[in-house]
């Protein structure tokens, strides 16, 4: 119990940062989230999809009409200081869900740990606090509207 106590805090503080507090986010739902208008739901996972491939080297492992999955490594340097063993995605769950005119895009993240055991452990990112995991996922968000609105 106390290895996972510790690797929970120790994943938490890796995902939100301990830096002063950040300021909460400037969006409806206090999430990272952006609505996207004059796109269809394909073009806005089409443009997920790009986002995740070419920028930041993920690779799809699914996708529905309404999302898509993009994992991305956890690094080394993370790794052994989660004491995890084996090599570990972090899995980014982009949702896109019809509001008004548009289209509002949101992500679920995660990790999931392989134990030496074959134990699989789940570590959701609180999206619900003001972190830096919360405006770096923003941020992401508006770079997808972003490119977009270049198309």
């Amino acid at each position: 119990m106390t290895r996972t106590a510790t690797l929970l805090i120790l994943t938490s503080t890796l995902f939100t940062g301990c830096a002063a507090p950040m300021p909460p986010l400037n969006t409806p739902s206090g999430k990272p989230e952006v609505s996207i208008e004059g796109k269809t739901q394909a073009q806005i996972l089409d443009a997920v999809t790009a986002y995740c491939v070419n920028k930041v080297n993920g690779r799809i492992e699914g996708q529905t009409e309404s999302s898509v999955m993009c994992l991305t490594k956890l690094d080394d340097f993370r790794n052994a200081l989660l004491g995890i063993y084996s090599q570990n995605d972090v899995k980014h769950r982009f949702l896109t869900y019809r509001q008004g005119k548009g289209y509002t895009l949101t992500v679920q993240s995660w990790v999931e740990s392989v134990n030496p055991a074959g134990g699989v452990q789940r570590f959701d990112t609180d999206y619900s606090k003001p972190t830096q995991a919360s405006h770096a996922t923003q941020k992401t968000l508006e770079a997808i509207k972003a490119d977009l609105a270049g198309k």
